[in-house]
């Protein structure tokens, strides 16, 4: 038999429970939506973007590196015996020819040999016989034309190129129409405004297609230029010099664009580069252990919001290194390098698709932080379609696909779900197993669905993942709902939610049941109940605490329209049809200073490492608000802290797996908190009333 004690600090009173099969429904429900919400914060076309612009940096000194024989044409051949011809004429935006300060180049595809011809007075340069071989073509300008240069056909970035095909006997006729440009100039800096020489500076595009590199000089001065007339992204790789890797305006992310007009240069795009460290570690199958190069990466997170800010290929030994990192704490990850590739995405250390249980690197300067290692496993994928109620294929612009194990625990989400006749994939590989899958339309106007057309986990079906499969015909039927949006903030309004650690949940309520329907993690970036049924809903707001999100801001329950209880004349009653999409003003959360803390001990008198929830009722019985001990919140130590709290009596409740709830102090709880039916408890007679006046008890 188990036994442990709970009381409160300031009481001292004590009870002791005993092992049984009690649920935590309540923390599990809360829990899951908080690894939902702090997930998709992690959208895939975050990493892809960033891993894009790393297989475009690592082609590009690929083929610089490689580049062991430059030949310099004119307008004629040379004396090799050469097998085809290319001609090149280079017009400006107007059409007319560009008859000086201009060369056109030839890169051979496959050795990165270059062939360099400068135009004559007609704009044209010739190449007479060269090495059957693929050429890309680009423009070489010199001096100050307000020209852009061009990959042929056209194009600003080599990505995008077409390529050139010489043949025994061929003859390649190419010709460039030049836009406008200009160019991006700045100064590198150290931390003390020392110039810094030597430092790569790279400029992409405005959908990170690489364009090209210039080094700064003795005074840290650099100059883009000759750059078409768009948008575009300075990249400044300090690490080639041990320094920090940023891109322009100081940001360890490409956070927004530098534009080149036709008004003239554009100038000033500076930055100010300090000491950096790195990260290291190796990268091997769970099962074999060997990974063939190139199909996984690393990235790098300073935070989930703004995705990675660094990628990395391990290279044929798994061995990965990352430098130019600033001081700072990351999390680190592995992921799949293409999405035709089966590698579930692993945090360090060995949490698979585990974002709550991942755990920081430090960086700090002039050092590496190495046995970062990975050991990652191959999963599968899913597919299926989107129907309507009239059995239409449904295209969804705005949708969630959450995955739950089959014990009803969240395992991973994706809000950019790309629906192309109704049809979709789930790309994120999941591990080979059995699971549930709901479909969630964020404009609401459908109601959300597990698979197979069923409104709750407990009736639905789990799909079967296997290896390195995509498992088809995970398909919806959905229903037309409606939807209603909200956002939460603080007196002085600031906007609350996870992103700034507010543990706060926003909890629909049947207003004619007064049960539980949804509960969601609050967002500052805005929330919404989307695809609900025709009916009238109420909106809690219930703050929460935990060791790593303590409601320190002392924030109460709030209901929509400024009530406290359910039956508050001040509680807005939600009326929604289908079809029924609204936004609400922003709901003002009110502060009490009231609040309990205490501790919970095993029989031995130790601090309880288990987790646990305990829950606090005011006096008609109806939820104040949780707290969370659960590792997923923080390190459990067994102790617990709630604020918040009117003046009044208060009741306090647990929630633990396979223990005796009771009441404070040594009163059963026969009420389990399960299946979302938190809100309101009958509270025992026999139940100690903890009282608040104004502070902590």
């Amino acid at each position: 038999m188990k036994f442990f004690t709970f009381s409160t600090l300031a009481l001292g009173l004590a009870l002791s429970f005993s092992n049984c099969e009690a649920g935590v429904n309540l923390t599990k429900e809360l829990r899951n939506e908080f690894q939902r919400a702090k997930t998709t914060l992690l959208t895939k076309e975050k990493v892809k973007s960033v891993l894009k612009i790393q297989k475009s940096f690592t082609e590009f000194k690929k083929n610089s590196n490689s580049k062991n024989n430059s030949q310099i044409f004119g307008n004629g051949s040379n004396d090799q015996v050469l097998n085809g011809d290319v001609n090149a004429t280079v017009n400006d935006n107007n059409g007319n020819p560009v008859t000086a300060n201009c060369a056109v180049k030839l890169i051979d595809v496959n050795s990165g040999n270059e062939l360099t011809g400068n135009v004559n007075a007609m704009g044209q340069v010739s190449f007479a016989s060269i090495p059957n071989a693929m050429y890309l073509a680009k423009t070489e300008l010199l001096g100050n034309q307000t020209l852009g240069d061009l990959w042929w056909n056209d194009e600003v970035s080599p990505e995008n190129a077409s390529q050139v095909n010489v043949t025994n006997g061929s003859t390649a006729n190419l010709t460039f129409n030049l836009p406008q440009g200009n160019s991006i100039l700045g100064n590198v800096v150290d931390f003390s405004s020392s110039p810094i020489a030597n430092v790569p500076v790279n400029v992409v595009t405005d959908n990170f297609d690489f364009v090209k590199t210039v080094t700064t000089d003795a005074n840290g001065d650099y100059e883009l230029s000759h750059l078409p007339i768009g948008d575009y992204y300075v990249f400044f790789e300090g690490s080639a010099l041990g320094l920090v890797d940023l891109w322009n305006g100081n940001s360890t992310t490409p956070t927004f664009t530098v534009t080149v007009d036709a008004s003239g240069n554009t100038t000033g795009i500076d930055v100010t580069l300090f000491q950096a460290g790195s990260i290291s570690g190796n990268v091997t199958d769970l099962n074999s252990g060997i990974i063939s190069q190139g199909e996984v990466a690393v990235a790098i997170l300073a935070n989930i919001e703004d995705g990675p800010i660094a990628f990395t290929m391990p290279d044929a030994n798994g061995d990965y290194t990352v430098d130019g990192l600033p001081v700072d704490d990351y999390l680190v990850a592995c992921v799949a390098a293409e999405d035709t590739l089966y590698w579930v995405l692993q945090f360090y250390p060995n949490a698979t698709l585990d974002l709550i249980n991942a755990q920081t690197v430090s960086v700090t300067a002039n050092n590496d932080t190495p046995n970062i290692n990975f050991s990652m496993e191959k999963g599968g994928k899913f597919s299926g379609t989107v129907f309507d109620e009239n059995g239409n294929n449904l295209d969804l612009n705005d949708a969630e696909i959450t995955i739950f194990d089959e014990s009803g625990d969240f395992v991973w989400a994706d809000n950019e779900i790309d629906f192309q006749n109704g049809d979709y994939v789930f790309e994120f590989p999941i591990p080979v197993g059995n699971y549930f899958i709901e479909l969630k339309d964020l404009e609401g106007f459908y109601i959300s669905q597990f698979y197979f057309t069923q409104f709750e986990i407990e009736d639905a079906d789990t799909v079967k993942i296997e290896l390195e499969a995509e498992t088809d015909g995970v398909d919806f039927n959905l229903s037309e709902g409606g939807s209603f949006h909200f956002t939460v903030e603080n007196q002085i309004s600031d906007t609350l939610g996870i992103e700034n650690n507010k543990l706060l949940f926003g909890v629909l309520i049947d207003a004619t049941t007064d049960e539980v329907i949804e509960v969601t993690a609050v967002s500052e970036n805005g929330n919404s109940f989307g695809g609900l049924f025709v009916g009238d809903y109420k909106l809690l707001i219930l703050p929460g605490s935990s060791p790593d999100y303590p409601n320190s801001d002392n924030y109460s329950r709030q209901f929509l329209g400024g009530g406290t209880t359910l039956n508050d004349p001040n509680t807005t009653t939600i009326n929604l049809v289908a079809g029924y999409d609204s936004t609400f003003a922003p709901i003002i959360l009110n502060q009490e200073t009231g609040g309990i803390s205490g501790s919970i001990f095993d029989d031995g008198g130790n601090l309880f490492t288990n987790d646990y929830t305990v829950a606090v009722y005011d006096n008609n019985g109806f939820i104040s608000t949780a707290y969370l001990g659960d590792d997923d919140f923080g390190t459990v130590d067994g102790t617990y802290s709630v604020s918040g709290l009117p003046n009044g009596n208060h009741f306090a409740r647990t929630d633990i797996e396979e223990w005796d709830d009771k009441w404070f102090d040594d009163v059963d709880a026969t009420t389990p908190l399960d299946d979302l039916q938190f809100l309101t408890q009958q509270i025992p007679t026999a139940a100690s009333a903890i009282q608040i006046n104004g502070a902590v008890v």
